[in-house]
């Protein structure tokens, strides 16, 4: 962009001073020229910013997901839940359940919490304990049913309320197969999320053939939704963030949006709106309608036909000043850039990250593990410290060689991330010595943390010189509660928890839960 305004103003310069006719001429040459390479550039921009957004609605279902399923992960072995389901308990079930669907709403924006029987009849809605006893024919049930195994997906529910649904096999300790939990989010949170992060407005809109009217209408009203049958004639809306409402979208333009699947543009007022659509699928991939991405892109067309007009309307003195000033603010702006773009890699210079894995190193730990101590203080939460050791490395070194202890130290690693938490930060202590800290983590948090960790490295297959070795870890734990634990202590505490699962066999996890 700099470039090519710099060599319009410098061809002005040189060119239309002799002769404001000749000026005028040019002028209306480059006005249109710069109108047709602007606007390829809106579109270009706004097919950015399009694919952009999808992205982040895939990895925002991904991450929501990979969220419903761990929660899922830990109901499962909650032994309360699995008592009271198993005896078919319903009033005790449900008495259990409550509490942690209040936390699940209040933390995760969880909408759904179910309980199903193995024969698919619905035994318990904990946010709808009324409605029980129907029977669930859901693709993510059937898969789960079918596999095994958990399954997640957007599913279009009987009230026409797109959701994000989860859902586990759950089964005893012997391992038989005792029914089925599920967990989901409205697809609304998604959307308003996406809407407040990158200023799209998205409606999601489904073929009226797949819902039914009156239990649509019933659904909408139940969240407060207008439930106008009639707005569209083939869809209706199912989804949309509450902030799309400030953007007061005419009809006329959804409604074009809905009947082609070309770009649909409106004026309104003195704002510019741009709607572009996309499938919309379901967990099975069944198409099912469309979203709708509405964009304002007002600031950029205002922007760019000032630019022209002042071109078109102006003589050689005015436009040169215009140019000029449009240069030195675009040169502000490129430098300021720069700027940013050297602190930024002034700072990954600055990251102090161990050669061999890549994980933090002891010193950024320390401080790390500093500022998370001074944090729940001030909170007066919990957080979670896992000290872990390769047993009998020294053995791998010895047999095969430093640079195949290297491998294992890095494969070990790359298993360590895999298995943490986004917030969690992984460090090399020291030789074959790890450490996590684990923010906001409670003892049983940690503990589960540190199970997959130990039980992903027990798995793995580590091909060393053609020799699969088996490679196991001694973890220990220690969990700082609020004011009063220092740096020293909680790593003494979480170091000799380390110290007896070595000397209680290895491979295993001690916990010595409070520094």
């Amino acid at each position: 962009m700099v470039t090519k305004l710099n060599s319009l103003a410098d061809y002005k310069r040189a060119l239309l001073l002799p002769l404001a006719a000749g000026l005028l001429t040019l002028l209306l040459v480059v006005g249109v020229a710069e109108f047709l390479r602007e606007r390829g550039a809106i579109d270009e921009q706004r097919s950015i910013a399009v694919e952009g957004v999808k992205s982040a609605l895939k990895l925002a279902i991904d991450r929501d997901s990979d969220k419903l399923s761990g929660l899922l992960e830990l109901l499962t072995r909650n032994a309360d839940l699995q008592q009271a389901f198993v005896r078919r308990d319903f009033d005790e079930l449900r008495a259990v359940a409550q509490p942690y669907y209040a936390v699940l709403r209040a933390r995760h924006n969880i909408t759904h919490f179910y309980f199903i029987a193995p024969d698919r009849r619905m035994f318990l809605r904990v946010q709808a304990p009324e409605r029980r006893g129907d029977e669930i024919n859901r693709y993510t049930l059937s898969e789960a049913e079918r596999t095994g195994k958990p399954s997640a997906g957007l599913e279009l529910g009987p009230m026409g309320i797109f959701t994000l649904r989860v859902v586990h096999p759950w089964t005893d300790t012997s391992g038989q197969r005792i029914g089925y939990i599920e967990l989901g989010i409205e697809i609304d949170r998604t959307l308003e999320q996406l809407h407040s992060l990158t200023g799209v407005s998205l409606y999601s809109l489904v073929e009226k053939k797949h819902v039914q009217r009156e239990r649509w209408e019933a659904g909408m009203r139940m969240i407060g939704r207008n439930h106008d049958w009639d707005r569209f004639p083939d869809h209706v809306v199912v989804g949309r963030p509450e902030g799309s409402d400030r953007t007061d979208v005419p009809h006329r333009l959804l409604l074009a949006a809905t009947s082609s699947t070309e770009v649909a543009r409106a004026r309104v007022a003195a704002r510019s709106l741009v709607v572009e659509t996309t499938p919309l699928s379901d967990a099975s991939g069944r198409s099912v309608g469309r979203m709708l991405l509405v964009m304002d892109v007002s600031a950029s067309e205002d922007r760019y036909d000032r630019a022209i007009a002042l071109l078109v309307g102006a003589g050689l003195l005015i436009g040169l000043g215009t140019l000029l000033i449009a240069d030195r603010v675009i040169t502000h702006v490129y430098l300021r850039l720069n700027e940013t773009r050297q602190e930024r890699d002034d700072y990954l210079e600055r990251a102090e990250r161990d050669a061999l894995t890549g994980l933090l190193r002891q010193d950024v730990f320390m401080r790390a593990l500093h500022n998370e101590l001074q944090r729940i203080r001030h909170d007066d939460s919990t957080s979670g410290l896992l000290m872990i050791d390769i047993d009998f490395f020294k053995r791998v070194n010895d047999t095969y060689g430093h640079r195949s202890g290297d491998h294992v130290l890095q494969s070990v690693a790359r298993l360590i991330g895999d298995c943490v938490r986004p917030q969690d930060l992984v460090a090399r202590y020291g030789g074959e010595e790890f450490t996590v800290i684990l923010p906001g983590a409670g003892h049983d948090t940690a503990w589960a943390v540190a199970e997959r960790i130990r039980s992903s490295v027990e798995q793995f297959p580590f091909l060393v010189d053609g020799t699969t070795l088996k490679i196991t870890l001694s973890i220990g734990i220690s969990i700082a509660h609020g004011g009063g634990t220092t740096t020293e202590a909680l790593i003494r505490t979480a170091d000799r928890a380390l110290y007896d699962a070595k000397n209680s066999g290895r491979n295993r996890i001690i916990s010595h839960a409070r520094s």
